[in-house]
């Protein structure tokens, strides 16, 4: 970094004082050497850290049945996946708040139920996101909840004693050391991404080394972030996937993929962790499926009364997420 100034400040020089071209050439040839570095530089320090499997393998059929591939069109109009998420019921996903837009909720497309992306899954619209209202460009409350356009039914392809949607975490349980990721984002930083779920352990970072991570983006607090490295890690089109843990035989997703710096490079990856937000989630859907409620009552209403009598609607209480005791 020096080198490069002192460089660039010995080009005015030379340009004031007009030398001879092979020197100029040199200097230029060298200018044009540190531009390139400081490209590498910033595209490791600020491109990666924004999507968020690398050293991973092929997930079992079935094992995370709750992993959906949230999809928007690209530039051409194809369905491009862009985030991870999970299913914690039949009709909701969770996933990063970072991963939406502005206006993008209409062309949104969940893909359910699949091994391989592009030849898999069933397909379902997004009538409601619910970012956190305190998510900010810092990676605060880095969560969000997309509520699907119908109920989902997954069809087994076997007798498979794996759970259809992930549960949630009450406390830390930060003592789990290992656990894993899955999903379908780059197999490393340059590499393409891949169309076959994979999965790869990973294993809880020290807090020193998370907060170390965490302060390159900004001052934070380490308190609803953890960190997970080893020898696997997210890549680019992970983010919002769920690191899925395992106690006294039940999965839960003890946290969401956030942030990093380069993909499977020694530095830890950036989770935020669920259960702060488990509350939030909870209230979330109770509430929608409340305004659920008065709607249809208000339409069975209004078609009850212009046929003369009262109907009360009965409607069997909303499937809530699973959470851990």
């Amino acid at each position: 970094q020096s080198k490069c100034l002192l460089l660039f400040n010995s080009w005015l020089t030379i340009q004031r004082e007009d030398r001879h071209d092979s020197t100029l050439m040199l200097y230029m040839t060298n200018l044009i050497l540190c531009v390139v570095w400081w490209a590498a530089v910033l595209r490791t320090s600020w491109g990666d850290r924004f999507q968020r499997i690398v050293h991973g393998y092929e997930a079992p059929w079935g094992k995370y049945r709750w992993i959906v591939s949230i999809q928007y069109p690209n530039t051409y109009g194809v369905l491009t996946h862009i985030c991870g998420g999970s299913l914690i019921t039949r009709q909701w996903v969770l996933s990063s708040s970072h991963c939406l837009r502005e206006r993008m909720q209409d062309k949104l497309v969940i893909i359910v139920g699949a091994h391989n992306i592009k030849t898999q899954g069933s397909p379902h619209g997004v009538i409601e996101t619910v970012r956190h209202s305190s998510f900010n460009q810092r990676y605060e409350h880095d969560v969000c909840l997309l509520k699907l356009s119908n109920i989902v039914t997954l069809h087994r392809h076997d007798e498979s004693v794996y759970q259809d949607v992930i549960s949630l975490p009450t406390n830390p349980n930060t003592d789990i050391l290992e656990c894993s990721v899955s999903g379908w984002g780059r197999v490393g930083r340059e590499g393409r991404r891949s169309n076959i779920l994979l999965e790869v352990s990973v294993k809880k970072s020290p807090d020193s080394d998370c907060t170390k991570v965490i302060q390159r983006v900004s001052n934070l607090p380490i308190t609803n972030f953890i960190c997970y490295g080893g020898h696997g890690d997210t890549c680019q089109g992970d983010s919002g996937t769920p690191v899925t843990c395992y106690k006294n035989g039940v999965p839960f997703a003890i946290a969401l993929s956030s942030f990093g710096f380069g993909c499977g490079d020694g530095i830890p990856g950036v989770y935020t962790l669920i259960h702060p937000y488990t509350a939030w989630i909870l209230e979330t859907i109770q509430r929608s499926f409340q305004n659920d409620v008065m709607e249809s009552r208000n339409r069975t209403r209004t078609k009850s009364e212009d046929m003369g009598m009262t109907v009360l609607v009965d409607i069997d209480a909303v499937t809530m997420p699973l959470v851990l005791p």
